[in-house]
Order: structure tokens, then sequence, then C-alpha cells
């Protein structure tokens, strides 16, 4: 098992709470940026014996310059973390926060969770992955979360 220094995680306190707790264990550092604190204090409860330190950001996404002058903000003072696990409420934000966390020029794996509107064949294909404000050190990776259609 791969052990992180610092890893970063947006919107990982309800339906990614378990993939949070999992990550605690595996790193020295985690960063959890949700818009409530209170899902945050949830957050921090559940993790509290994991031994990882574990700073949290209460940040809205829907102001993204905001946004990204915290995060950015973060990771001077904190360091540049070496996985990045996003689930955004708007996708085009993934190849802002992947340049945010690769000006420092160390290498990070960056996953972004979709929804999955975003394996609609019928839509325009948006490949974030080729997006060109994405930095060479950034390894970026999609995840699209599957459906089941009910009768």
């Amino acid at each position: 098992m791969e052990r992180y220094r610092h890893v970063l995680v947006i919107g990982g306190t309800g339906m990614l709470a378990v993939a949070s707790r999992t990550l605690a264990g595996q790193c020295d550092v985690l960063t959890s940026v949700a818009r409530t604190e209170r899902s945050l204090r949830a957050l921090d409860e559940a993790i509290s014996r994991s031994g990882c330190t574990h700073h949290t950001l209460a940040l809205d996404w829907s102001s993204p310059d905001a946004f990204l002058a915290a995060l950015t903000a973060h990771i001077k003072e904190v360091g540049a973390p070496s996985l990045v696990v996003a689930w955004l409420h708007h996708d085009r934000l993934g190849p802002e926060i992947a340049r945010c966390v690769g000006a420092s020029g160390a290498p990070c794996a960056f996953c972004q969770v979709r929804g999955s509107a975003a394996a609609n064949p019928a839509a325009h294909g948006d490949d974030l992955a080729t997006d060109e404000r994405t930095p060479e050190n950034v390894t970026y990776r999609q995840v699209i979360l599957g459906f089941r259609l009910v009768d």
C-alpha cells in the first residue's frame, strides 16, 4: 500500500466519506474541502484516530475565484499534495484545481470524480484530461459514476 505525504480531497464528506476515511489512514497530511463546517467536523471526528494531520477548508466552489485563491494559499502553507481526489459539481473547475496543485512542479496524481451524465453518449464530449491548463507534472484521471435504470 502506497503512503502519501499529503492528500487533498474535495467534496469527500458525503458520498466519498469512506474514501476520505480510507485515505486518512494512508497519508501523513489530509486536507478536506467541503462547503460546510458541519460536514468537515463530522469527518474530522471519524478520522481522529487515523494518525494523520487533518486540515479542513470550508469553501464554496460556486465562487471559483475565491475557491481557487483559498486553495492556492493553503497549498503554499501546507505544501503540494501528491494525490487529489475531487468530486466537483462544476466539472470545468477540475483543470483549474490541477493547475493550482501542480504549480510547485512536484508530481501529483489527480482523480476527478464525475457524474454519470459525463458518460452520456448523446452529450457533447468534453475531455478534461487533455485540457491545456493541466500541468505536465499532474497525472489526471477521471472516474465516471455509473447509474442503474429503474423500471
